[in-house]
């Protein structure tokens, strides 16, 4: 720390810098804006190497903390996007490619296309594809009055369950030569 000399013995600080932790994000967010301003303003010949590296690292420590600062991230998923191995992030059409007797190819990753798949089945029954506009499953069983789906992607894992048919915009049987 630099100081000056004063007309009395004792020494003064030529710039008192509180401590890091009093200062909040907004006011190092104006301090480096102001700095920026600053240094932009200036000619080369008058930024010394020391002004520099001290905006610089002031600059760090402001976006490093304002990303740190973040509690909302975002999750884009795209059905053409893979995630592990192929696998997309939407992927309960990719796993009823594995359910069928012919790999009908990616296009089916996508749940709607599963409404084009074989033959209409004429309703639900047990062998049947469920399709909904952004789901698809396999009914396996009808228990108690209600349909038992098996699906992957079913929060995040392959899921046997009762579920609701409600909302479904197809049921597709797999082609006479495949099985389930």
């Amino acid at each position: 720390m630099r100081f000056l000399k004063t007309e009395t013995p004792e020494l003064v600080p030529r710039n008192p810098k509180p401590p890091l932790d009093v200062l909040s994000v907004p006011v190092i967010t104006r301090l480096s804006r102001s700095l920026a301003a600053i240094f932009l303003s200036k000619t080369k010949e008058q930024l010394s190497m020391r002004n520099i590296v001290a905006a610089t690292a002031l600059l760090c420590v402001c976006v490093s903390t304002s990303a740190e600062a973040r509690t909302h991230h975002h999750h884009y998923r795209h059905h053409s996007h893979a995630a592990h191995g192929g696998r997309p992030y939407a992927w309960c059409g990719w796993y009823m490619r594995s359910q069928v007797g012919g790999d009908p190819g990616p296009s089916f990753n996508l749940a709607r296309s599963w409404a084009h798949y074989g033959v209409s089945a004429g309703g639900p029954h047990v062998g049947a594809i469920v399709v909904w506009p952004h789901h698809v499953g396999k009914i396996v069983g009808h228990e108690n009055g209600q349909w038992i789906v098996q699906s992957g992607n079913d929060g995040h894992a392959i899921r046997t369950r009762p579920r609701s048919l409600a909302g479904a915009i197809a049921f597709r049987s797999a082609y006479a030569s495949a099985a389930f």
